[in-house]
């Protein structure tokens, strides 16, 4: 298949904390997903960038629920393919 791969990745200083098997199932589910998303026309882009961000968390301290917004990493994972039938995107999740 002609699928390209482009890589965008931020030059990030930040720790990231994640279970490295069920990132990796995650990441690979979506390649798949992807990759048959493209195969009616075996060719696309599949692309991968990340970026730094913030999320906004809810954090006990000192007996007081505070709002802050902690450090992350975003990871978008795109393709060109098709996208999913308006009918089956209930399905999706």
């Amino acid at each position: 298949k002609n699928i390209r791969f482009e890589k965008k990745f931020a030059e990030l200083n930040e720790r990231v904390y994640v279970d490295e098997s069920q990132i990796e199932q995650i990441v690979l589910n979506l390649f798949l997903n992807a990759l048959d998303a493209m195969a009616a026309h075996d060719e696309g882009t599949l692309t991968v960038q990340t970026r730094l961000a913030t999320m906004p968390i809810q954090l006990l301290k000192k007996g007081e629920m505070v709002n802050e917004n902690l450090p992350a990493v975003e990871v978008t994972i795109r393709d060109t393919g098709e996208g999913i039938d308006l009918k089956n995107i209930e399905k999706v999740f």
